[in-house]
């Protein structure tokens, strides 16, 4: 299995393998997990930029290939959509690193602020012209 890229901007996996996340960035504190595995906020070692990196455990011990192959192909998608997309309301993807049989990392911009999920929780109710603002952006980054 492997996550190939068609981007000249990103490498294979197996070309990707001597590149080793640490020589790049400083991963610092943990800022969310999930089923899929943790992002944490990091810091370009060259350029001092703050990002997002999505840290994907790989663990082929107790594995089949099929299922190996099934969740490469599942990051694979992931990596592929978000290079992609271009769009102020999106994430942008800058980096992808592979370790083999530890993890796949997918560095990211930092967007501060949390996600909307929260903020609407956390302010419970909108005005119509909020919610209309917050909408027409969703529906500009979706269509």
């Amino acid at each position: 299995p492997n996550c190939k890229s068609t981007s000249p901007k990103y490498t294979t996996c197996e070309q990707n393998e001597s590149r080793r996340i640490e020589e790049y960035y400083d991963l610092r504190d943990l800022l969310g997990s999930g089923t899929c595995g943790e992002v944490r906020r990091a810091i370009n070692r060259q350029s001092g930029l703050q990002v997002a990196v999505k840290v994907i455990p790989i663990d082929a011990r107790n594995q089949s290939k099929k299922s190996l192959f099934g969740k490469y192909s599942q990051i694979h998608a992931e990596a592929s959509i978000l290079k992609s997309l271009n769009h102020p309301y999106i994430v942008q993807l800058l980096d992808v690193f592979c370790h083999p049989g530890k993890a796949i990392y997918l560095v990211m911009e930092l967007l501060s602020g949390g996600d909307l999920f929260d903020r609407i929780v956390e302010k419970v109710r909108y005005s119509e012209i909020q919610s209309r603002r917050i909408m027409r952006r969703i529906f500009a980054a979706v269509f």
